[in-house]
């Protein structure tokens, strides 16, 4: 049976408006792509992402995936198959936007100096502070950092499990202070009379 394809403008609205109202939800109900902004954009970049030390631009990445409804399915108005293949959609382009994310964060992380190798160790605590050191690092109006971090399940699970030391709970502290006084220093002030 040949291709069912309708082409009325109002259609084509509509359709892509219930699938960014899918993937939406789909993104929202993500851990990691839920607490980053999204952003429609109608220029076609490039977009800086490093302006110092080295300005690195890159291109916008583009993301997309087909979805083919059978005509059976609209036509006999078959909700359920018609669910599956939007859920299906949703999740196959989360996969992809999550990929494109993580190649991005890797660029910019390489060019600003922030990768650290561990050289096949696994993880630990003196790990995650030898990384804060090479961060900047922000802080809110209450001096609360603005840290986070993502990492793979399986090393979260084995990190948890190890307990820090006393050392490394000072260490932690005192690498976290000094990160403090350094965006503070960093940041312009002055005394209205």
């Amino acid at each position: 049976m040949g291709k069912f394809n309708i082409t009325t403008p109002n259609y084509r609205i509509a359709e892509n408006h219930l699938f960014e109202q899918v993937f939406e939800v789909m993104r929202s109900s993500d851990g990691l792509l839920s607490i980053l902004p999204s952003k429609s954009t109608v220029h076609s970049g490039p977009i800086r992402n490093v302006r110092d030390p080295v300005i690195l631009d890159q291109p916008l990445q583009e993301v997309k995936h087909i979805v083919e409804i059978p005509f059976d399915v609209v036509k006999t108005s078959d909700f359920e198959s018609f669910t599956i293949l939007l859920f299906e959609f949703a999740n196959a382009f989360k996969k992809s936007i999550s990929q494109s994310m993580f190649r991005t964060i890797e660029t910019v992380t390489d060019a600003v100096g922030n990768t650290m190798n561990a050289k096949g160790q696994g993880p630990s605590h003196d790990l995650i502070i030898d990384m804060i050191e090479k961060m900047g690092v922000s802080f809110d109006e209450n001096g609360q950092h603005q840290l986070s971090f993502v990492m793979h399940p399986e090393t979260y699970n084995r990190l948890v499990n190890i307990p820090q030391t006393p050392e490394q709970i000072k260490r932690l502290e005192e690498v976290i202070d000094h990160k403090r006084k350094e965006y503070y220093a960093s940041k312009p002030t002055r005394k209205l009379y």
